[in-house]
C-alpha cells in the first residue's frame, strides 16, 4: 500500500478510536439507574386487587410474559406472603426470579427481581389506592444499569423494553378481576 493509502487507514483508525472514546465517555455521563412505571384503574376494592398481586400462585392467570411466550414456565416457592418467590424458566433453565420482600395490605407490595443475564437486582413495586369504587394500581420497576458505561445506554431504553409489558399485565389483571377473563375485551391503554 502506498503512502496515500496508509494515510487514509491512519485517519480512519483515529476517527474510530475517537468515536469509541466519545461513546464510552457519553455512557458515563448518562444516569446509572433506570425507572419504568405504568398505571391502570380497576373497578374493584383494593383488597381484591391486592389478592391477585400479592400471591404468585395468582400470577399465572395474568402474567404478561407468560401470555407472550409459550416456552416460558413459572413456578412458586413458599406460601403466599413475604418470602414467596416466583421463578421463570425457559428450556429447563431458570431465567428470572421475583421475591416478595414487603407487603402493606392492601396498599403496597415490594419485590426483588433478578434475571439470569443481569449482574444486578431490580426493585419492583405495586402501589394501590382506592377511590370512588375504583383502585388505581401503579406498577413500577427501578434498578441500576449493569455493565457500565454501555449499560447506561440500555437503561435509557428500559421504559420501551418493559413499559409495554407492564401495560399488558395491568390490562390482563384488570380484565381478570372485572370480567373473570384475563383477555381484555377492549384495547384501552393503561393510564400513566
Amino acid at each position: 500500500m502506498g503512502p496515500r493509502g496508509d494515510g487514509v487507514f491512519y485517519k480512519t483508525g483515529i476517527i474510530l478510536v475517537v468515536m469509541i472514546c466519545l461513546i464510552l465517555i457519553g455512557g458515563f455521563a448518562l444516569p446509572g439507574t433506570f425507572s419504568v412505571q405504568r398505571s391502570a384503574e380497576i373497578e374493584a376494592p383494593a383488597a381484591k386487587v391486592f389478592e391477585y398481586l400479592s400471591d404468585y400462585q395468582q400470577w399465572a392467570q395474568w402474567d404478561p410474559w407468560l401470555a407472550k411466550d409459550n416456552s416460558l414456565k413459572s413456578r412458586t416457592e413458599g406460601p403466599a406472603g413475604v418470602g414467596q418467590a416466583l421463578i421463570w424458566s425457559s428450556g429447563g433453565q431458570e431465567t428470572g426470579r421475583c421475591e416478595l420482600l414487603e407487603t402493606e395490605a392492601p396498599n403496597r407490595l415490594v419485590m426483588n427481581m433478578t434475571f439470569r443475564n443481569s449482574d444486578s437486582a431490580h426493585r419492583a413495586q405495586f402501589l394501590l389506592s382506592h377511590k370512588d369504587g375504583k383502585t388505581k394500581v401503579v406498577w413500577s420497576l427501578i434498578g441500576e444499569n449493569g455493565m457500565q458505561p454501555i449499560g447506561n445506554y440500555f437503561g435509557l431504553m428500559m421504559d420501551s423494553f418493559v413499559g409495554g409489558m407492564f401495560t399488558h399485565g395491568l390490562m390482563r389483571v384488570k380484565s381478570l378481576i372485572e370480567t373473570g377473563s384475563p383477555t381484555p375485551k377492549t384495547s384501552a391503554p393503561a393510564q400513566d
